[in-house]
């Protein structure tokens, strides 16, 4: 069973890949959305915010998206909690469908260089980072496993009743 999507013959582990640390600002970025919104991490200070990096063929990723979609998007959205999927290496032209597919009402933006991406990682999707109200990092992990997804949820609860 794959726990992550990676397209190098090498393999080092998610760890090792990973650019950013638990307690460290999280690296800023603007993007703008396929409904054509600005997603600007600066300006999402003062809420929680919850980053996901996918690919459309990435068989965790297709795994992951349902559970985004129903345990933490219906859940938290509007709480003070914003959330952004981000298509690695793929383009606005390549997401809708997916989005559709998916059932996705969360917003997401292409991420075709990986701009984004490649602040927070080197390889390793799905990937989700958790950033306090102080754009801090407070979670991240990469692949699905359904214990780090429920301590994602957890993290996302505290940091919801924390001012």
């Amino acid at each position: 069973l794959l726990a992550a999507c990676s397209t190098e013959s090498h393999q080092p582990t998610p760890e090792e890949t990973t650019l950013t640390s638990l307690g460290q600002p999280a690296p800023t970025f603007a993007v703008t959305t396929l409904a054509g919104d600005t997603f600007d991490l600066e300006e999402a200070a003062g809420n929680v915010v919850l980053l996901n990096f996918f690919a459309t063929w990435c068989p965790p990723c297709r795994e992951e998206m349902p559970h985004l979609e129903s345990e933490v998007w219906s859940r938290f959205k509007g709480d003070d909690f914003l959330m952004l999927s981000l298509g690695r290496e793929h383009t606005d032209a390549d997401l809708p469908p997916f989005v559709e597919e998916m059932g996705i009402s969360f917003p997401v933006a292409a991420d075709p260089e990986r701009g984004v991406y490649g602040q927070y990682a080197q390889q390793y999707i799905p990937r989700n980072v958790l950033i306090d109200r102080r754009g801090v990092i407070a979670f991240q992990s990469s692949g699905f496993e359904r214990p780090d997804f429920e301590r994602m949820i957890e993290v996302i609860e505290e940091l919801l009743t924390t001012a």
